[in-house]
């Protein structure tokens, strides 16, 4: 059985994931870090997309 599941994180759940600090996560979605704005404020990434991200730029 094959079941994929997409982990989803917020702004500091990507900074442990990443352990890179809050500042330098804004200026990658200047630059075009993909994420998913939900309501007015929450803010949220899929690991999936953000390990895409940042292979593509190396």
């Amino acid at each position: 059985m094959n079941i994929e599941t997409n982990k989803f994180v917020n702004t500091a759940g990507l900074q442990d994931y990443l352990n890179m600090s809050r500042q330098a996560i804004f200026k990658h979605r200047e630059k075009g870090l993909p994420f998913v704005r939900m309501g007015e404020r929450a803010i949220i990434y899929n690991l999936d997309d953000v390990d895409r991200y940042f292979n593509s730029k190396k």
